[in-house]
């Protein structure tokens, strides 16, 4: 699977510029390495590009694991808004296959990130088959992940996409494709990290008749 992908986490992170090369800033997990079903990743403009300078990330090796994080800045999101946005191209026909971003803890071992590393977000696209295309939209929440309610559907052609992920202060969100606006509501309801303010009485009974 041939996944190019660039990612912007507000102002505060841009995924290749170093000066030491992007392999001095992204650490590759050895997740599933043990079992030869690790994947590699290159540093690429990819296959369609208008500007050979213009790289990224790209996943490289059919029916493969891939994982792999960078550090970024601490920061706060109290009182401010979030915004994730990144960018992604397949450039091959997907069979069953992710192409999501996670916001992991601070405290995570980056060698050891896999699929069951607890993340405080996990947005992007998921496709596998004709059946799924899926959109992932999950927070964490006191250690337990919350899928968004919304059945929401991610692009499955071969072009670049933007997705956005916008969490205001009032708990409003937002979800564009292309600075398009996809979805949007609020935390409260459309994700059951609440408690429901009303809980049935099963004993409870209805009255029938009056006097």
């Amino acid at each position: 699977m041939d996944t190019y992908c660039k990612l912007v986490l507000q102002w505060m992170f841009n995924m290749v510029s170093s000066p030491d090369g992007w392999q001095s800033r992204w650490v590759k997990s050895d997740w599933k390495k043990s079992e030869g079903k690790a994947g590699s990743f290159k540093h690429t403009p990819g296959k369609w590009s208008g500007d050979p300078d213009d790289k990224g990330i790209q996943t490289s090796g059919d029916a493969k694991h891939f994982a792999i994080s960078a550090k970024i800045p601490e920061f706060t999101n109290k009182n401010r808004t979030l915004v994730i946005q990144y960018s992604i191209r397949f450039e091959q026909d997907i069979e069953c296959g992710g192409g999501y971003m996670k916001l992991l803890s601070g405290f995570v071992n980056q060698k050891k990130f896999g699929g069951d590393t607890p993340y405080s977000l996990m947005f992007g696209p998921d496709i596998c088959g004709t059946q799924t295309k899926k959109l992932h939209v999950i927070l964490s929440y006191q250690g337990q992940n919350y899928p968004i309610k919304k059945e929401l559907e991610c692009e499955t052609d071969k072009l670049t996409h933007f997705y956005t992920f916008i969490l205001r202060p009032d708990a409003s969100y937002s979800i564009l494709i292309d600075n398009r606006e996809r979805d949007s509501g609020s935390m409260y309801t459309d994700w059951d990290i609440l408690p429901p303010r009303k809980i049935k009485d099963l004993k409870a009974t209805k009255v029938t008749t009056c006097t």
